[in-house]
């Protein structure tokens, strides 16, 4: 535990006082509002992580999948597009507040880019 917050201090994001033999550490708030938020909001954002974590865990399991891989592009997309209409409610439970693209405007191949996207943005 100790190994932790002496690496968690030397990062900047706690502080630590030394007071006789002991050492007290506390929060800087500034650093782990950057941690915990994308951007420069002041106002914490809940996530529900097990939905979230959920959903990357099936993309990630679609995306290894032979049969998947071995498919033209062509025949990949709608299969990707099938698989990301499945996972939204999991993104939606989460909280996940980044706009994802509308399956439903790309046709064929023209998916995949998008897909690429959407999960980069999960990812971000």
């Amino acid at each position: 535990m100790e190994g932790t917050l002496v690496d968690m201090s030397r990062s900047g994001v706690i502080q630590v006082r030394l007071t006789g033999r002991e050492k007290h550490y506390w929060l800087k708030q500034d650093s782990w509002k950057q941690v915990l938020n994308r951007g420069d909001s002041t106002a914490l954002k809940w996530i529900n992580w097990p939905p979230l974590l959920s959903a990357l865990e099936q993309i990630w399991l679609r995306l290894q999948d032979e049969k998947l891989l071995s498919l033209e592009p062509l025949l990949q997309a709608p299969e990707l597009c099938q698989y990301m209409t499945k996972v939204r409610p999991f993104l939606e439970r989460a909280g996940f507040d980044r706009e994802l693209s509308d399956d439903r405007q790309y046709l064929g191949e023209s998916y995949l880019p998008v897909f690429i996207d959407d999960v980069r943005k999960l990812l971000a």
